[in-house]
């Protein structure tokens, strides 16, 4: 017995696209690109990914903050170490 195919059954939400990448954009020009392909009626998830992009980026830069703290303090405990230790 052969199992139904689903992905027959399911309509596609979305249509997949091509963008040829031949002149470099900035991100604003992508971002527009991105927002005029997107359909309408799922605007709100794609603010949703963006906030979640905006979410990533803070979580990186506050990881990257709390390494420059984690070695600046071994840094300072090994500067403390350091004695003068004279030799007969």
């Amino acid at each position: 017995m052969e199992k139904p195919n689903r992905e027959k059954e399911r309509p596609q939400i979305f249509v997949p696209i091509p963008i040829p990448m031949l002149v470099p954009m900035t991100p604003s020009e992508f971002k527009e690109i991105v927002k005029r392909l997107w359909p309408a009626e799922y605007e709100e998830s794609l603010t949703h990914l963006q906030n979640a992009r905006i979410e990533v980026l803070k979580a990186v830069d506050a990881a990257i903050k709390q390494r420059i703290e984690t070695l600046e303090k071994h840094q300072a405990e090994n500067e403390k170490h350091k004695e003068k230790v004279q030799v007969e």
